[in-house]
């Protein structure tokens, strides 16, 4: 829970070096809006994001990693967009 209930984050990339984002850690972050994941994360916790408006996840990897959990961003996602394989460099 890192970053859970922060109102002043708006976007946030995680550096290359983290491998893991633990259950909740950006859980009712309702400022945020996007989010960037590196290739590097490779395990991801329980409900990591829930509870926001419009939001977009942008993540390097071609698809979900076997070692994300399957709830890795909640059941409130009707607005969340998810973008794999983005390149940073687009």
């Amino acid at each position: 829970m890192a970053f859970a209930s922060c109102f002043n984050l708006s976007d946030i990339t995680i550096p290359d070096r983290v491998v893991t984002i633990g259950d909740y850690a950006f859980y009712h972050d309702k400022s945020l809006t996007e989010i960037y994941i590196p290739e590097s994360v490779v395990n991801m916790g329980w409900y990591v994001f829930s509870k926001f408006g419009t939001f977009t996840i942008y993540c390097q990897a071609e698809s979900k990693p076997d070692g994300w959990d399957d709830s890795w961003y909640g059941s409130d996602y009707s607005s969340t967009t998810v973008v794999w394989g983005y390149d940073s460099a687009e």
